[in-house]
């Protein structure tokens, strides 16, 4: 006759984690154990003082970057471009033409200047 013995569900949780977390440490353990540098180095070097900073601030300017396309795709920034600009000057022009704001010779020299 066997027995069986089983924890109550609540249980499993933390001992799993508790298991896990105890696993990692002892499979970690080596790489803080080597004192000599034999195997790891000296863990940073020279590249880790000059690469460590250049990445750091080439990822602040992707990130800047990316914002800034972000803001100026959805106008916050102002229009992408000058047709843009151009654009929504000419649809403003024509609602005044068109609400009697302004006459025609008013309304072909505007046009004329806007797309000079």
């Amino acid at each position: 006759m066997t027995m069986r013995l089983t924890a109550p569900k609540a249980m499993t949780r933390p001992l799993r984690l508790a298991l896990t977390t105890t696993g990692a440490a002892l499979f970690a353990a080596p790489a803080f154990a080597d004192i000599s540098g034999r195997y790891y180095g000296d863990h940073m070097g020279w590249g880790g003082w000059v690469l460590g900073p250049l990445m750091m601030v080439l990822v602040l300017a992707l990130v800047a970057a990316a914002i800034a396309l972000f803001l100026r795709l959805f106008g916050v920034l102002g229009p992408v471009n000058r047709s843009n600009r151009v654009n929504a000057a000419l649809d403003l022009l024509d609602a005044r033409f068109a609400r009697g704001e302004i006459d025609d010779e008013e309304y072909a020299r505007r046009k004329k200047a806007l797309l000079d």
